[in-house]
């Protein structure tokens, strides 16, 4: 029996700069794991990181759903 893996579904976050590259709309939200990549420099964070960074002071940052998008300077 061959069981096919199904692709990830992936979404493009419009208007997010990415914040190791600092490029716009080129991070990437994967909908099985709720993950990010940005398909420029590669930068990844998964939800559970996104989980820790959340108790840590942040610079004000761009809601989108449930992920949140930190400009880094």
């Amino acid at each position: 029996m061959n069981l096919k893996q199904s692709p990830k579904q992936k979404r493009f976050i419009a208007g997010a700069n990415c914040p190791s590259c600092d490029d716009l709309d080129s991070l990437v939200l994967y909908s099985d794991d709720q993950s990010i990549e940005c398909v420029s420099c590669g930068y990844k964070q998964t939800s559970q990181q996104r989980d820790q960074s959340e108790n840590k002071p942040q610079l004000p940052a761009i809601d989108i759903g449930d992920i949140k998008i930190t400009r880094v300077e």
